[in-house]
């Protein structure tokens, strides 16, 4: 059991990529969502949307569960699906089903998603979105450690994103892929009818998912057993921008969160204690880089000591 790697997660968006700053052409996150929203759901929709203060680091599916409470909108939407269905080919699968009442959130989440990647895939680009310094030399470092020192690391991306956004950005920039990516792609089918915020962070079923994909032996394809899955959790981290989402999902595990604060800081109200031992917070990929290449730190992976108490010495080392 002893041979379970470290795993490095990261969200995406506004952690290693600012993907909210426009790109040359004036399309970022939020306009993106805008021009989908308007797609699906009309300027009516749009209106609503940007009265409950926009996207707020909301996935796909919580966007659509807050309009369809209007319901004059998913009439308007019904018309848009129509549409599309008829006059589009090489539809995603998920938008091949007949329209019905049980469906509809499924359906236009669909809809929403189909719509902001046909702007957002034809953007990416050298200039969009940037990365924030040392992302590139973070995941280079990861798999040197890996490759070159024959530590048990990996690095992983959970993200509310999409696969094919992620896979282009990462590509174009020559960025090591990941061991594990988990993305709203992979956790949109997955029915939980009772309650769909099971679905979205701070959910700790996202952080589950992913490891027992990571975890499950590609031998035979069985899953991990209980225990070597209770231990994964002290070889595992999250790193992302958002405390309410991010650091309340890995508080929700039991994980350490890294918190990147490159951005401008809207959470100054928050305490960086509240989270479990071992989280740390950096504004600057490059800070993690060096951490992770001191003695110290390779000796204590080599020992196979938790990872909470490897970061408890960040900015102590």
């Amino acid at each position: 059991m002893n041979n379970i790697p470290y795993l490095l997660l990261c969200d995406f968006d506004q952690t290693l990529f600012d993907t909210k700053k426009p790109s040359p052409n004036g399309v970022g996150l939020e306009e993106g969502y805008q021009y989908a929203v308007n797609n699906v759901f009309g300027p009516l929709g749009l209106a609503i949307y940007q009265e409950e203060g926009g996207l707020r680091n909301r996935a796909p599916i919580e966007v659509v569960t807050s309009l369809i409470k209007h319901q004059s909108l998913i009439s308007s939407a019904q018309e848009k699906y129509a549409e599309l269905t008829s006059s589009t080919e090489n539809l995603p699968a998920l938008l091949t089903v007949p329209w019905n009442e049980a469906s509809v959130c499924s359906i236009l989440t669909e809809m929403l998603v189909h719509s902001k990647l046909q702007l957002f895939l034809g953007e990416i680009g050298i200039e969009w979105p940037q990365q924030y310094p040392g992302v590139c030399s973070y995941f280079q470092t990861i798999t040197d450690l890996r490759v070159k020192k024959s530590l048990p690391i990996h690095s992983g991306i959970l993200s509310s994103g999409h696969t094919s956004f992620i896979e282009k950005t990462l590509c174009l920039r020559g960025i090591p892929y990941p061991q594990v990516m988990i993305t709203d792609d992979h956790i949109r089918p997955i029915p939980f009818l009772d309650d769909p915020g099971k679905k979205v962070k701070p959910s700790p079923f996202l952080i589950y998912f992913l490891l027992e994909r990571w975890l499950k032996n590609p031998d035979d394809d069985s899953p991990a057993s209980v225990e070597k899955f209770s231990l994964s959790l002290s070889r595992v981290l999250y790193i992302g921008d958002d405390p309410q989402k991010d650091g309340e999902m890995a508080k929700n595990v039991g994980i350490p969160f890294g918190w990147f604060r490159g951005n401008c800081d809207e959470f100054s109200e928050i305490s960086q204690d509240t989270f479990p031992f071992g989280s740390f917070s950096f504004s600057n990929w490059h800070t993690l880089c060096d951490f992770l290449k001191k003695d110290s730190v390779r000796k204590m992976v080599r020992r196979g000591m938790p990872i909470a108490k490897i970061f408890s010495r960040f900015g102590r080392e």
